[in-house]
């Protein structure tokens, strides 16, 4: 059937609606890439990033060092230790336990594990392990001299169960189910319970039921610290003065709370196949995604070891719901987010600290807002790190007036803020500058005078240096600003008690 002059067929409206997606896709890898450019430009992305709509990848791309003291480049398929995100997959495999009738959400700690004290394992459920709501000291953070032990040595692998002594015995923080409080070793307790329903290590586990099946061919949970992992890369920290080699925490330490690596392509595939019933049916998704703990002071909360959040870009759209997670390691950090309705996922994986759970939001809201078709401005450069240099070669009167000719002539491409400040003059301070470092919290001082740390912080300089006198004003005057800041007390009633 002949169509009339000029009237466009379905076929070429279909070709011309394809054709502006993949300009308009394009167009947004370019606005991306140029961001993310920018921001490994300034120190303040390592690693490797993926962004994918309904599948598709939109963008993919590595940045940096896999291993800065060999210069080897990162790629797509660079291995990073994922941290945090490893507990996406302990609540995976749980729930599948859950439906299958193996695990009962109702079931107490002493249900799975006989072993464990019944005073308290027999009041806390599966539920509040998964959704953090246990009141189990963490032992990465309520134990003090938890480093320090022999069980929680960085370079041997520990036993799991003996490694539960660690914080077993000690008095619960809560009443399980009173309240939220993120805990690593509710997570360790959740590996355990999979091993002890299954009869299999929890690595064998995880490949069996979650790895194999989506094809993560780049995923795993080593089952040692000898293991040989090709692609994987070193973590590093950033300093001022540069890169150096991050400190090694051995995996089995956080074992199904935060041991895992992982890759962004893999990542990608767990995000498709929870888009199917490919490793848990709908209703079990649903009740993994749902709200346990819902933060009102900053927004979000917490299901079953996903959390759960919203980002607005403005007001003219409503908010953008994800699940997704945040994890750290010695020297690393990943994060993801599916954006549900949008069938949208972002991931990115870093072996530098330069971003981190604070900072995490700087790397994917940027992404969403050009996705979006939203203004982004382009990332700032750190100050301090500018003045550091000026600082070794010409003295740190010359960098105080290089701080104040770049806020005047370039605003925007420096972060000027008082943690950059405080972070250059604690730098000079460990490195035997005390007056140096003196002259830059002075700095930071008179800029922000409001500010209680910048006092606390002279304070501390002046002490170093070894002036009480001043030590004490500027502590007086931090306490003042803020009668909560318990370091300022304490440093005062050393420095003011009789000898």
């Amino acid at each position: 059937m002949k169509t009339a002059p000029g009237r466009p067929t379905a076929l070429m409206l279909t070709l011309f609606c394809v054709l502006a997606q993949l300009s308009l896709s394009q167009n947004h890898a370019a606005r991306i890439d140029s961001f993310m450019q920018r921001l490994n430009h300034v120190d303040a992305f390592n690693g490797t990033i993926l962004v994918a709509r309904e599948g598709t990848v939109i963008y993919s791309r590595a940045f940096g060092y896999a291993d800065v003291e060999w210069q080897t480049p990162n790629t797509t398929s660079t291995k990073f230790r994922i941290g945090s995100l490893t507990k996406c997959f302990t609540a995976l495999l749980i729930m599948q336990l859950v439906e299958e009738g193996r695990v009962r959400l109702e079931g107490t700690v002493s249900d799975y594990l006989p072993d464990y004290p019944r005073t308290t394992g027999e009041r806390i459920t599966i539920h509040h392990l998964l959704s953090h709501r246990s009141g189990i000291p963490n032992y990465l953070r309520d134990i003090p001299d938890f480093w320090s032990k022999g069980d929680g040595s960085r370079h041997t692998p520990v036993n799991r169960e003996r490694f539960v002594d660690i914080f077993s015995g000690l008095d619960l923080r809560f009443e399980p189910g009173s309240k939220f409080e993120y805990c690593n070793s509710g997570y360790y307790l959740l590996g355990l319970i999979i091993e002890k329903v299954t009869g299999k290590p929890y690595e064998v586990v995880l490949r069996e039921r979650i790895l194999v099946p989506v094809g993560m061919d780049n995923t795993g949970y080593p089952a040692s610290f000898r293991d040989i992992i090709p692609e994987r890369a070193r973590g590093h920290y950033v300093t001022l003065a540069g890169y150096e080699n991050a400190k090694y925490d051995n995996p089995s330490i956080f074992y199904a709370a935060g041991g895992m690596y992982s890759t962004v392509n893999d990542m990608l595939l767990l995000d498709r196949a929870l888009t199917s019933e490919k490793l848990l049916s709908d209703s079990s998704k649903e009740k993994m995604f749902t709200l346990f703990h819902h933060d009102t002071r900053r927004g979000g909360g917490y299901g079953y070891g996903w959390k759960i959040d919203t980002v607005g870009l403005d007001e003219a759209m409503d908010p953008l719901m994800y699940v997704g997670h945040a994890g750290d390691a010695a020297g690393f950090f990943a994060w993801f987010g599916r954006f549900i309705e949008e069938d949208l996922f972002i991931v990115f994986m870093t072996n530098t600290n330069a971003i981190g759970v604070a900072t995490m939001e700087d790397v994917f809201q940027p992404i969403l807002r050009i996705l979006y078709d939203r203004p982004v401005a382009p990332p700032k450069a750190s100050i301090a790190r500018a003045l550091l240099p000026t600082i070794l070669k010409e003295g740190v009167g010359a960098a105080i007036a290089q701080y104040h000719e770049l806020r005047r002539t370039e605003p925007g491409k420096y972060t000027f803020l008082e943690g950059e400040l405080n972070d250059l003059g604690y730098y000079l301070l460990g490195s035997g500058r005390p007056e140096d470092a003196i002259a830059v919290f002075a700095l930071n001082v008179e800029i922000y005078p409001d500010a209680y740390n910048t006092y606390d912080s002279l304070g501390e300089a002046y002490m170093v240096n070894g002036d009480k006198v001043l030590a004490v004003k500027y502590y007086k005057k931090s306490l003042a600003l803020n009668p909560d800041n318990t370091n300022a007390r304490e440093r005062l009633k050393k420095l003011t008690s009789p000898p």
